[in-house]
């Protein structure tokens, strides 16, 4: 099953401001990140990956 990142949040059951404490980010960050306003570094990316518990290759981006 393939993913966006909102999705990916919103199934982990993390708010965005929740989700940034845990990434140590600013809430607006997550933000752009799920909208494609910006582009995630791969350290990020990983993370995301492991708070929301969803392999990366399940991630629709």
């Amino acid at each position: 099953m393939k993913f966006t990142l909102k999705d990916a949040r919103i199934n982990a059951g993390y708010t965005q401001k929740e989700a940034a404490i845990k990434l140590g980010v600013a809430e607006s960050t997550i933000v752009r990140w799920e909208n494609n306003r910006c582009p995630i570094k791969i350290e990020s990316f990983l993370k995301l990956s492991r708070i929301y518990g969803i392999p990366i290759q399940d991630f629709l981006l």
